[in-house]
């Protein structure tokens, strides 16, 4: 009896798994990538503009730091 309901659970599994193998094969996988391609450039460019801001702040620092350094004649 045991044995039994294994092989039913088994088999059901194995339904299971060919459907999922189905309705991946039958997915646009196409339009997947381009929105994933679309979110890269996006994160790219999002990226880009925080490198520049943060190269603009570490400037701002080195003349704020360098006109603290003149006022205490270092």
């Amino acid at each position: 009896v045991l044995m039994l309901v294994m092989v039913v659970q088994l088999r059901a599994m194995r339904r299971e798994v060919e459907s999922t193998r189905l309705q991946l094969a039958k997915m646009d996988w196409g339009a997947m990538l381009l929105n994933g391609v679309q979110q890269l450039k996006q994160a790219t460019v999002a990226l880009e503009q925080i490198d520049k801001r943060l190269q603009k702040l570490e400037a701002l620092e080195k003349v704020q730091i360098s006109h603290i350094n003149m006022r205490q004649g270092t």
